[in-house]
């Protein structure tokens, strides 16, 4: 039986912990902080937050014990959800699968278009989300990199100029993404901007604090925006591999303005891997391979709109 969890259930949630494996959804306030095991302890008292900061969480029991939980929140816009708790018994494998199905009608109910899940490429629970009639739509590499790390002062590119964005830039972000990031992407995050705004990653406590471009002069050649805690940051970097030769300048200017954050992370995806060498050049190592994933809850908008002036997240 899979039912919400309430304030009683914390007994419940403590005895699970030392029984499951870790947490398999990897949302990006899990990678920063490095916990495994965080149990969605704040989910008991989600009825009574704001909505916009709203979290569900479900309990499963089987022969009146805990057997598993997962937690959704949403991304930076309504119609975005993402696993963020997702924690079964060990080889339970029918238990990922009913927890994603359940969470996933869940984020139908709540009017969400889509409901994503980011885990490590080695986890099984990759299988049950396929099995839950979840859709890989592409893989990213986690680097890291750690305060200690010397940082050289930012070098202008070779051709062009690294600048703050603007409101005006934001036409011209948004034909960058739809130019750079391949179609099953697209469709899985959104192909409109509305769409794509909405399933930007913000945890909740982070603030968007950053956004940079790679000025051409005809066009945005590379975007990066940075977010973060009051301890971690991640900065996350899009540009076109012909304009490779200006990543080291804009991922330097995030790093200076992400002042002293204890770590930098970057999420690189996989249409992306030659950010490798810029961000090795500046001190971030490879940290591990994770895999994405997407449900739609609802049919999907595919035509484009405009850019509504002003609408970048900043």
């Amino acid at each position: 039986m899979l039912r919400p969890v309430n304030p009683a259930d914390l007994p419940s949630l403590l005895a699970l912990q030392a029984r499951t494996l870790p947490n398999a959804a990897r949302s990006r306030k899990s990678l920063a902080s490095g916990a495994r095991w965080a149990l969605p302890y704040g989910a008991l008292i989600g009825e009574w937050l704001p909505r916009r900061l709203r979290r569900h969480a479900w309990l499963l029991s089987r022969r009146g014990m805990a057997a598993g939980v997962v937690e959704v929140h949403q991304r930076l816009g309504p119609t975005c959800w993402e696993v963020g708790c997702l924690q079964a018994r060990r080889s339970d494998g029918e238990a990922l699968i009913e927890m994603l199905e359940a969470a996933s009608g869940a984020v139908a109910d709540l009017k969400g278009r889509s409901l994503f899940l980011r885990l490590d490429a080695d986890s099984p629970a990759n299988a049950a989300a396929g099995n839950a009639r979840f859709t890989q739509y592409s893989f990213e590499e986690l680097f890291v990199r750690q305060a200690s790390t010397p940082l050289a002062p930012a070098a202008r590119p070779d051709n062009g100029l690294v600048r703050r964005a603007g409101d005006e830039d934001n036409h011209a972000i948004y034909r960058l993404y739809q130019a750079v990031v391949p179609a099953p992407a697209r469709e899985a995050k959104g192909m409109t901007f509305g769409q794509w705004q909405d399933s930007l990653e913000l945890p909740q406590g982070w603030r968007r604090r950053e956004t940079f471009v790679l000025d051409r002069g005809a066009d945005v050649a590379g975007c990066l925006m940075l977010s973060g805690s009051r301890r971690d940051s991640i900065v996350d970097v899009l540009i076109a591999p012909e304009d490779l030769d200006g990543a080291e300048s804009l991922i330097s200017a995030g790093l200076h303005a992400a002042g002293d954050a204890r770590k930098v992370l970057c999420l690189a995806p996989g249409h992306q891997q030659f950010l490798a060498r810029p961000l090795q050049a500046l001190g971030f190592r490879k940290s591990s391979e994770l895999v994405l994933h997407v449900r739609h809850t609802t049919a999907r908008v595919k035509e484009r709109e405009l850019v509504p002036a002003g609408a970048m997240p900043r």
